[in-house]
């Protein structure tokens, strides 16, 4: 980090987990720069063709997205061992109007679309709706907003 005399941050170099340097910016906030570094003796060269798979570090429901949402929503979430899911998605009152996941997974990244219908596959009315998740022990519920 390089501190200016009148006590400004002007630019920093930074790296994620040592491999990628980028250089940050005052007039950009936080603007990313990448910087081409030779390569030199004892680095290791990487292919950009696939990306790297970063371990998941805990099950989590993760954030929505879009949310609000119309007509349709993406949960996300990560399991960090082989684990049962279920997710299931709740009305105001409590009542369990769809169940999007059930079953035995393995750990991993995962994504399902809910597209504002019950079990019945009705659409139903714009409100607050709740995702309810449990896995590997762990409970998690998020807020979802449906408009019309």
């Amino acid at each position: 980090m390089r501190l200016q005399p009148d006590g400004v941050l002007r630019r920093v170099r930074i790296s994620q987990e040592g491999e990628d340097w980028m250089m940050l910016d005052e007039e950009f906030g936080i603007a990313l720069v990448p910087m081409i570094i030779p390569a030199t003796e004892g680095m290791i060269e990487k292919s950009l063709e696939k990306p790297a798979e970063v371990p998941v570090a805990h099950t989590a429901l993760l954030l929505p997205t879009p949310n609000p949402f119309n007509p349709s929503t993406v949960l996300h979430y990560q399991l960090k061992s082989d684990s049962n899911v279920d997710l299931s998605i709740y009305n105001i009152r409590g009542v369990r109007i769809a169940q999007l996941v059930s079953g035995s997974h393995s750990s991993g990244r995962y994504d399902v679309t809910w597209r504002g219908c019950d079990t019945a596959g009705r659409r139903v009315a714009s409100g607050t709706y709740f995702a309810r998740f449990q896995a590997d022990g762990v409970v998690q519920t998020q807020r979802l907003m449906l408009v019309k």
